[in-house]
């Protein structure tokens, strides 16, 4: 018998959300290794929205606590991907435009300079070719 998203939704809908919260790690170890990573992120997300008592709850704490301008580009990546999941949820207008705006700064971090790459890259670049005699 193999473990599905759908036993981890149900596991989720059967658990009171103060139980929910406070899960322990071992468990969570153990589903994210029975789920596929994307399955994983699944369970994990439904699990949050009840946690905070709907969508909009978690969407207004996950806004307010993560500095999305102070991340790495593989978590940029990652915020991006959370923000495109929230977005097809049944949002309030505000949340609705927050997560747009979020969405629209985090593609504009990683979007390359003018001309096609980054500034940085290139001073870093010519820094490290210069040469001393």
């Amino acid at each position: 018998m193999s473990f599905t998203l759908e036993d981890a939704l149900n596991i989720i809908d059967d658990t009171p959300a103060d139980l929910l919260r406070s899960l322990p790690t071992e468990l969570i170890q153990q589903i994210s290794q029975l789920l596929s990573p994307d399955d994983f992120k699944e369970f994990l997300f439904a699990k949050n929205v009840k946690v905070f008592g709907g969508i909009n709850q978690y969407v207004d704490d996950f806004l307010n606590k993560v500095r999305m301008n102070s991340q790495s580009a593989e978590v940029k990546m990652g915020l991006l991907q959370m923000l495109k999941r929230m977005q097809a949820h049944d949002l309030s207008a505000e949340n609705k435009r927050r997560v747009d705006d979020a969405i629209l700064r985090l593609e504009s971090y990683s979007a390359p300079a003018a001309g096609g790459r980054r500034k940085t890259k290139s001073r870093k670049r010519s820094l490290t070719k210069r040469k001393r005699k």
